[in-house]
């Protein structure tokens, strides 16, 4: 058996409900017990040591009471035990509205010397709740009974009153004290009654509290004046000191008998009345009830009276379910502010459907704090339809009201002319005072003639006839007059003005400008005419070389051609499609300059030697035509700039090649010179037959040849792009001729100069750069080239121009079947087209590099093959995924020159 377990210290603090603590004369924790560190919220670790009132009580120092004894303590003052505990009390409360009582014991050993203090802290909370209720249960008694306006009386067994309140000295007209210890029976009750409540009263003495009378019963009783007063008594035993006593409430009833007297009166009357009069109560705990209801009930609701009081519910079960929140808030405002309710919404009427019903009641307050409202509920359907009608009549109304409005809004630009049937204004708009020029004062009471041509005042009256017998708006264009004299096109509109009659009183006119219509009509004209002049002329310059090919082509195709005559028709195949690439590519360029989609890649270059090549080529071709050429370069023309150098050589070649091209004899002249700032002036001057004034309007159009048709003709796209690049560049374009004398177009520049070393530098690091030369062990006389092409006459011609410079070549018609012969074999170069089904040239170009760049491989050549102008995929042109750009039609010596440049050279 095991020995008995020794309780410790510790085991005696925890096992206490209460909070236990010990402090030392510093009021430094010693010992705290589990129900002390669950409120300190903390271990016993972190609370040793330390000040209590760090953690519980928390606040900045000792409790009062407890510093003060320690206080004492230090100065050798001793309680009357010397060696015992001495206790101090104290309360405080803690932050979440608890109160505790902190009982402290102060120990000390035999000597009387301080050794701790204990500290037990009970929750008393409850307590303090407690005693505050009975205080306020108390304090509440006192003000019920004193406040009450219902007499309170306290009878003994022997019936003796033993408290009366001020309602009841005031109700039957005596004073307390005279009252107390008298027999009640014997002095209040009238003597036809008093041996009866006399009897009641032995029963309730021998009974032990036992009543005969009801909880609520009504008697009389004797006023001190002698006049009796009716009154409610509600009676109830208590036990008093182990006495019996019984507790009464009497209520003078004289107000709701005399009451009751008129209602029935009421109810009389409120019989032979339509609709539903009532009386609703309303108690603070939400239960309700219909005190009154009168026979109209039945029609308005389709219940009847006993129903409604029985069952008060009924009637707010018939209210459509969408009203109900609404009426219910009414009557919560109502009964709130004491305000009259009104309020209208629907039934579902047991037999008539649909009924709407309206409520006017006024609340009043009565003594238990409930509300009643007296109120009347009438049928209001008829009402409501009406009502219905007239709100769509009032929106109708307001729309035409808006109509107006608008229509008024709408005069400020529109004229609105009203004339009697004789055509004499009687009103104007401001409109029409912007309209015609007169103000509204002068066109008033005058003929509307006024305002129409002569012409048209002739043809008035036939409009207006036919307005007067079918009271039909007439409309027709016409040309008005202003008050300057000036005439102008304007669309009118004259309506009839009725009577409630019918009959036509008033002629309202409706005009407004319609000049704008009419430019806008003959442009659009213009547009459709000029969109057709340039088919026609597209139409005509791509049949002519077309014609060319076609029939060349048909007799190359025969075989008696010697190889001179061969040659020949093979040159004038080449001449045809240079001019058909030539006549493409400037409607491209036209298109994209037109459409915002070309841009500007400036860059430095030697502005003097890029004008130089371009007079290289055109001296040669002017001396073809008998024709001299001469260019000059004036001092201060920068020799680097930083521009788009392939759009210039475009300005230049298109304006020296019209020169050359519309002179039959004499020269043309280029002159460079710079103006101020960065700008640079390009002066092309030729002696041919000079452009009339009429032909300057539109020389720059596309297809506009001037009206010349010459042997030496060309597509009138040159100019046309010359001006849109003009305004590319930000620049200037002038042309002054004289005919029969020449011409003299004149473009100026923004060319911003840069030093030659920087031009250099940027020229060498550009994209000039030759293509990157092959690896491996390809072979030194041949490069395996892989074309990839939809189209199959693209990859012939290809493969052809190919074969023909020593390739060996491999084709494939979409991007997969290219990306798995690269897979499968080893290509020197490739050749592949942008747009091909699958995925496209740019997506296999992506592919390709990545698995390179995966696997190690090395990079192979590709050039993108493609349609597009190179300014078009520019932007693929940077990405770095092709090495060289091959445009349709495919040129040989372009092909040549890149296959070339990726061949290994043959050792020396």
């Amino acid at each position: 058996m095991d020995p008995p377990l020794t309780p410790s210290w510790d085991d005696a603090m925890d096992a206490m409900g209460h909070p236990v603590f010990i402090h030392d004369q510093e009021y430094r924790i010693l010992r705290a017990n589990r129900a002390y560190l669950r409120e300190a919220g903390a271990t016993l670790e972190e609370v040793i040591g330390q000040p209590y009132w760090h953690f519980f009580p928390r606040g900045d120092g000792p409790l009062p009471d407890c510093q003060s004894a320690m206080a004492n303590l230090s100065a050798g003052q001793r309680s009357a035990s010397e060696t015992g505990c001495s206790e101090i009390a104290e309360e405080f409360s803690v932050p979440d509205g608890r109160s505790f009582l902190s009982r402290s014991y102060t120990a000390r050993d035999a000597q009387g010397a301080y050794r701790y203090s204990v500290h037990i802290l009970e929750d008393i909370t409850d307590r303090r709740h407690l005693e505050q209720a009975h205080q306020a249960a108390e304090a509440k008694f006192q003000a019920i009974t004193t406040a009450a306006l219902d007499a309170i009386v306290l009878i003994d067994a022997e019936d003796r009153l033993v408290y009366c309140n001020p309602a009841f000295e005031k109700l039957l007209g005596y004073r307390a004290e005279e009252l107390e210890g008298a027999p009640f029976h014997d002095r209040f009750v009238p003597e036809r009654h008093r041996a009866a409540m006399q009897a009641g009263m032995r029963y309730f003495r021998e009974s032990g509290g036992k009543t005969r009378v009801g909880e609520h019963t009504e008697v009389e009783a004797v006023h001190r004046d002698g006049h009796e007063i009716p009154l409610e008594l509600t009676l109830a035993p208590v036990q008093i000191a182990g006495r019996w006593h019984a507790a009464g409430i009497l209520r003078d009833i004289s107000e709701r008998q005399a009451l009751e007297k008129v209602r029935e009166q009421l109810a009389n009357l409120t019989a032979q009345l339509p609709g539903f009069i009532y009386q609703c109560q309303l108690w603070p705990d939400g239960r309700h009830a219909f005190v009154y209801a009168n026979g109209g009930v039945e029609d308005t609701y389709g219940v009847t009276p006993q129903t409604v009081l029985e069952c008060p519910d009924r009637v707010f079960e018939l209210m459509y379910e969408a009203d109900r929140d609404e009426v219910n808030r009414s009557m919560e405002r109502s009964a709130k502010t004491l305000s009259p309710w009104r309020q209208s919404f629907r039934i579902h009427h047991p037999s008539k459907g649909t009924v709407w019903l309206e409520g006017n009641s006024t609340p009043e307050r009565q003594a238990d704090g409930s509300t009643l409202w007296h109120g009347y509920l009438h049928d209001i359907t008829e009402r409501r339809r009406a009502e219905q009608a007239e709100q769509q009549l009032r929106e109708q109304l307001e729309a035409r009201k808006h109509d107006l409005e608008a229509i008024f809004a709408a005069a400020e630009s529109v004229s609105l002319i009203k004339t009697d049937l004789n055509s004499v204004i009687l009103e104007a708009s401001t409109g029409a005072e912007a309209l015609f020029g007169y103000s509204r004062e002068e066109l008033i009471g005058r003929h509307v003639s006024l305002l129409h041509t002569d012409a048209d005042s002739e043809r008035l009256p036939g409009y207006v006839d036919p307005l007067c017998h079918e009271h039909q708006p007439v409309r027709m264009e016409t040309e008005l007059v202003r008050r300057d004299g000036s005439r102008f096109p304007a669309l009118l509109t004259i309506h009839p003005i009725t009577n409630s009659r019918g009959e036509l009183v008033e002629m309202l006119g409706v005009s407004f400008d319609i000049s704008d219509q009419k430019r806008a009509a003959q442009d659009l004209a213009e547009a459709v005419a000029a969109k057709t002049t340039f088919l026609n002329a597209v139409g005509h310059d791509l049949r002519t070389p077309l014609n060319a090919l076609t029939g060349f082509v048909e007799l190359l195709a025969t075989s008696d051609l010697g190889e001179e005559q061969r040659q020949s028709y093979v040159q004038q195949c080449r001449h045809a499609s240079r001019r058909l690439l030539e006549l493409i590519d400037s409607l491209l360029d036209l298109g994209r300059l037109q459409s915002g989609r070309l841009k500007l890649q400036p860059a430095p270059f030697d502005l003097h030697a890029a004008i130089e090549s371009q007079c290289t080529v055109h001296r040669h071709l002017a001396e073809e035509h008998g024709l001299q050429f001469t260019s000059e370069i004036e001092p201060g023309v920068p020799q680097w700039v930083e521009a788009d150098a392939t759009r210039l050589g475009q300005i230049l070649s298109n304006l020296l090649s019209n020169a050359i091209k519309y002179t039959n004899e004499g020269q043309v002249d280029l002159t460079v010179s710079a103006g101020h700032g960065e700008w640079i002036s390009f002066r092309v001057r030729d002696t041919g037959p000079g452009i009339s004034p009429e032909d300057q309007e539109h020389i720059f159009a596309a297809f506009d040849r001037a009206g010349y048709r010459g042997s030496r003709s060309g597509h009138g796209l040159g100019l046309a792009i010359v001006h849109e690049l003009t305004e590319l560049f930000g620049g200037e374009l002038t042309l002054q001729s004289v005919p029969g004398k020449g011409s003299t177009f004149s473009v100026t520049l923004p060319l911003p100069p840069v030093a030659a070393l920087e031009a250099t530098q940027n020229a060498d690091s550009g994209c000039g750069r030759a293509p990157p030369s092959l690896g491996g062990d390809a072979p030194a006389s041949t490069l395996n080239v892989l074309v990839a092409d939809d189209e199959t006459v693209n990859v012939f011609l290809a493969r052809t121009l190919l074969e023909q410079l020593g390739c060996t070549v491999t084709t494939a018609e979409d991007g997969a079947g290219a990306l798995e012969a690269w897979q499968t074999r080893t290509f020197d170069a490739l050749v592949i087209d942008r747009n091909m089904p699958g995925f496209d040239g740019e997506e296999l170009a992506e592919r390709i590099r990545s698995e390179e760049r995966a696997q190690g491989h090395t990079r192979v050549p590709i050039a993108l093959y493609t349609a597009y102008a190179r300014s078009e995929v520019e932007s693929v042109l940077e990405t770095g995924l092709f090495d060289a750009f091959l445009s349709k039609p495919l040129d040989r010596a372009e092909l040549r020159q890149w296959i070339e440049s990726l061949a290994p050279r043959q050792p020396d």
